[in-house]
């Protein structure tokens, strides 16, 4: 099953945040979500000695911050060029 262009564009997202996370460690994944209304959200995950929240939590909080609608659509990268990956948790 191919994706919806809404998805890849949401995965594209995620993935051009990912490339620019270079070499911190503390962020190490990025999350992209589009609510209902077609915007991308964007976040990084926020790395700390309890493990801290994955990317996907944050870019929700972010969302959620923006008063955006319904989040319909997310996608989560990892850096150093591992792209698409499984959601956290």
């Amino acid at each position: 099953m191919d994706p919806f262009e809404s998805e890849l564009r949401v995965i594209a997202a995620a993935e051009e945040l990912a490339a620019t996370l270079g070499a911190n460690k503390n962020h190490t994944v990025a999350a992209a979500a589009m609510d209902t209304n077609g915007v991308i959200h964007r976040a990084v995950n926020v790395y700390h000695f309890t493990g801290g929240p994955c990317a996907e939590l944050v870019v929700m909080g972010i969302a959620a911050t923006a008063d955006a609608g319904p989040l319909i659509t997310m996608a989560a990268a990892g850096d150093g060029g591992r792209g698409l990956i499984s959601p956290c948790g």
